[in-house]
């Protein structure tokens, strides 16, 4: 009895041990000497239940092709207004855009223009009036946007007509406690629904955090650069580059000698009567470089718009060729 008790033990035991074997031995190596790949063994994914706490974005519409619940127009005053889920918390607000037309002879031709509009959203309200040195006219058709997709918010972008570039953008946002002002930049959102424009306005929104702009520089003449806004803090705040890229012709009318560098105020080359040249670059506050007929770079600097700093005069007695500002 115990004779076949050990047998027993021992045939479980070589058992386990050939079983062993079988399981941790190498694959065999092919006889044509190729090298050999172990592949692991298919795993199973696990399944994350997704967050709760992650927003559901209405879907936007194109930028120009709103769709509006109701669009009245009584007299001088026009009414748009539409529900949309501006702070994702599943609840539809009613937006309300009063575009008004407060001009003394308003209702006196068939022109309407939107001097003034007041936006409202539930109990909140927010009032913009056109001044007449930078604002013609507002455009009434708001756009619902996305400036930032990683944010549970939307933004409201209301846009207005200027002269050639002059226009501009004011951007709302609704989070549901209150409706501040991101700020205000320039270019046009959405489509020119005047003037017989077809193409898009400047300003671009992808959801990236930043805003997109073709923007109006402020010194020496009118000229137009590549612009970004950031938001920090609730408010849309310039993305201050070192050097605008700037390619504008001229031609020297009085020699002038330039500085080396914004930083050394030695003598550079000198420009001299009758020569062509580039303008290549702006701070957008005080500097430019410009670049000769022989390939050569020197800077100088405006101060009060467009007075050479170190002449005592405009910009306009030694080049021609700059736009006339007015």
């Amino acid at each position: 009895m115990v004779r076949k008790r050990y047998i027993l033990i021992a045939s479980l035991a070589v058992s386990l041990m050939f079983a062993a074997s079988c399981t941790n031995s190498p694959e065999p190596k092919p006889t044509d000497g190729t090298p050999t790949v172990t592949v692991p063994s298919a795993t199973i994914p696990s399944f994350t239940e997704p967050s709760k706490d992650i927003p559901i974005l209405e879907p936007l519409e194109y930028p120009g092709e709103n769709t509006y619940d109701e669009m009245i127009t009584e007299g001088t005053i026009t009414t748009l207004s539409k529900h949309f889920d501006l702070d994702s918390d599943g609840t539809k607000e009613k937006i309300i855009l009063l575009a008004r037309d407060t001009r003394p002879d308003a209702g006196s031709s068939e022109v309407v223009m939107y001097s003034e509009f007041e936006l409202k959203i539930n109990e909140f309200s927010a009032v913009m009036k056109s001044d007449s040195m930078t604002i013609d006219l507002f455009e009434p058709r708001f756009n619902i946007t996305d400036i930032d997709d990683s944010d549970m918010f939307r933004e409201i972008a209301i846009s207005w007509y200027g002269e050639d570039v002059y226009s501009g953008t004011v951007f709302y946002r609704y989070d549901g406690k209150n409706l501040t002002e991101l700020g205000q930049i320039g270019g046009f959102f959405g489509k020119w629904f005047i003037g017989g424009a077809v193409d898009d306005g400047a300003v671009k929104v992808d959801g990236s955090g930043t805003v997109r702009t073709i923007s109006l520089g402020g010194v020496l003449m009118p000229w137009f650069f590549d612009d970004e806004y950031a938001e920090v803090d609730g408010k849309l705040i310039r993305v201050q580059k070192d050097i605008y890229p700037l390619e504008h012709n001229v031609t020297v009318i009085n020699d002038l000698t330039l500085r080396k560098s914004r930083t050394d105020n030695s003598d550079g080359i000198t420009l001299r009567a009758g020569e062509s040249c580039v303008i290549t670059g702006s701070d957008n506050r005080e500097w430019f470089s410009i670049k000769n007929s022989s390939g050569e770079t020197g800077w100088f600097a405006v101060d009060d718009y467009h007075m050479i700093r170190g002449t005592g005069l405009p910009a306009e007695d030694y080049f021609s060729g700059l736009i006339n500002a007015g």
